[in-house]
């Protein structure tokens, strides 16, 4: 499985992602409890635009390693973009999921930066403004992602 795997991950990384998916699919299908695998396999599926599947699989990685704050922010992440692509009701759960991993690790700045930009979706702009605030202090105010959100969001609320 780990050879699979690393051939996969060559493949996503060279854009070849036909082949890295069925390397991945394999190596996942030889051992589907390896969170790195199914973390790697739920990452070629987002890069290709199959979210829903992304999402199963992110789901079941966690189910093996929990507490990883990298899985539960790439499911936050395909949650998102599903939710954005067909099933808006989904950013609530991407929201819960950002604040899981951020729970595991309060300073990732890119699940702040992410979560506020889940909450100004659903028209929640303090919090955003707090998660984004939060996200340029982590950054040391080097994200320019996290600078033009809020400058966005000022504008906005200003308008």
């Amino acid at each position: 499985a780990q050879t699979l795997m690393n051939l996969g991950v060559v493949e996503a990384e060279e854009e070849r992602f036909d082949a890295a998916l069925r390397h991945l699919t394999s190596a996942s299908e030889l051992d589907p409890t390896h969170p790195l695998v199914l973390s790697n396999l739920g990452t070629v599926l987002h890069k290709t635009g199959q979210f829903s599947r992304s999402v199963a699989v992110y789901r079941q990685a966690l189910a093996f390693e929990p507490e990883s704050p990298n899985l539960h922010y790439n499911l936050a992440n395909s949650l998102m973009d599903l939710a954005i692509q067909s099933d808006y009701p989904m950013l609530d759960s991407a929201i819960e999921e950002y604040s899981a991993c951020l729970f595991r690790d309060p300073l990732y700045p890119g699940a702040l930066n992410n979560l506020g930009n889940a909450l100004k979706e659903l028209d929640r702009f303090r919090p955003a403004l707090r998660a984004w605030t939060a996200a340029q202090r982590v950054a040391g105010g080097e994200s320019e992602d996290v600078f033009a959100n809020l400058l966005h969001l000022r504008l906005f609320l200003c308008d």
